[in-house]
């Protein structure tokens, strides 16, 4: 992996191999009690299970195996995969997974620990199995309660924005943080890369774009529409929508979630569900779902040539959301102010991340408006109140 230049609070540190994790800030992990991750793992989790059996009739054996998975998360050791389980040579090869089995919870790294809760919520339920909960999204009921009574912004010279600020509509955010969905305000952008993003669509037209969305109901529908304005403007040759292979972070959006919000669009605008339609049909438009998007692990440690193969036919790679920032930055105590395009050098192609705020993961703030935020409201972070977009685009997609 190439080598980044890392500036931390005013001091520079020497270039490192971003693979070598030397002279970068530590990873976030879930042992500092009262911290967010923590009360993820000790109060999200629990409750997620709970819903999670609410919502569903599950039979007596998945109620045993979530009781299983609850008194693990909460007081024992984190248990590795069935060596018979279908993805479980990528969780001990990419998945860092042998590492951590045997350890609390708590001693995980953040990002690895949500991760692996949520594919062991699948396993509890059955998801992989060919019982009663057999490719049943425990998650359903809820995605689909938002799809319902979602309504997209069709005006075009809205869509980016509104695409921006549906990434506020994440239904495990959305449970544990009141008034995440409040009012927007004129500061609330901290980071705004639009123009140059704009200006390098309209500059490169047509570019194929890799769009890696973030959840379901809501913001893919938005989502959606963006992607029609961008293939009927002409900005956009051709777009791979990226999803998930299945239900991740509560309302991560996977390819049925696509098609229901494709479904939904077409009863408010059909022009912009017929854009869609004619892409499909004429391989404009596809939907990809790598394995590797719902691993535990940053972008900068995907093997390169599942990097290159993920997004093999996408000249500008689009992230939309929180989770997909941490991962593309690392999930890190990062000061803040550290240049974004220098820490994703790393990347193959030019790339822009579109994200609310709902985690402590920020770079490329600058100085005075982060020490004006952390002044004002030192929760900021978590708050789902600021967006940033940020961009790197000074690179060709290497031949």
């Amino acid at each position: 992996m190439p080598s980044l230049l890392v500036t931390m609070t005013g001091r520079t540190c020497r270039p490192v191999d971003f693979m070598t994790m030397t002279d970068l800030p530590p990873l976030i992990l879930c042992n500092q009690v009262g911290s967010y991750p923590w009360s993820v793992l000790h109060d999200r989790h629990p409750k997620l299970i709970a819903q999670v059996r609410e919502a569903h009739p599950y039979p007596p054996e998945v109620h045993a195996a979530l009781d299983a998975l609850l008194a693990e998360i909460t007081g024992g050791v984190v248990t590795a995969l069935a060596p018979t389980a279908h993805d479980s040579r990528d969780w001990e090869i990419f998945g860092h997974l042998a590492e951590y089995a045997g350890r609390s919870w708590y001693d995980t790294p953040f990002l690895w620990a949500e991760s692996y809760f949520y594919r062991r919520l699948l396993e509890a339920t059955g998801y992989f199995g060919t019982g009663p909960g057999a490719s049943i999204d425990p998650f359903g009921p809820a995605k689909e309660e938002e799809l319902a009574a979602a309504v997209p912004d069709l005006d075009p010279a809205h869509q980016l924005t509104a695409a921006l600020w549906g990434n506020r509509g994440d239904l495990g955010f959305l449970a544990s943080v009141p008034g995440s969905r409040d009012s927007l305000r004129d500061d609330d952008l901290l980071v705004d890369d639009t123009p140059a993003l704009l200006g390098y669509l309209d500059g490169h037209r047509p570019t194929r774009i890799g769009y890696v969305a973030d959840n379901a109901g809501a913001e893919i529908l938005q989502d959606l529409a963006f992607i029609a304005q961008l293939l009927r403007s002409g900005l956009a040759a051709a777009v791979t929508l990226h999803v998930k292979r299945y239900p991740f972070f509560v309302s991560d959006a996977t390819e049925a979630d696509a098609t229901a919000a494709l479904l939904r669009l077409g009863t408010f605008s059909g022009p912009t569900r017929d854009v869609l339609l004619d892409a499909f049909r004429e391989r404009r438009l596809a939907i990809s779902a790598h394995p590797l998007f719902t691993g535990p692990t940053g972008y900068a440690e995907w093997p390169e040539a599942e990097l290159a193969y993920a997004f093999r036919d996408c000249d500008l790679a689009l992230f939309k959301g929180d989770l997909n920032y941490r991962r593309l930055v690392g999930d890190r105590h990062w000061y803040g102010t550290e240049d974004f395009a220098t820490i994703v050098d790393y990347f193959p192609l030019p790339l822009v991340a579109l994200r609310t705020v709902k985690s402590e993961v920020v770079v490329g703030v600058p100085g005075a408006r982060l020490r004006a935020l952390n002044s004002a409201d030192p929760g900021w972070r978590l708050s789902g109140r600021h967006a940033m977009v940020e961009a790197r685009l000074d690179r060709l997609r290497p031949d």
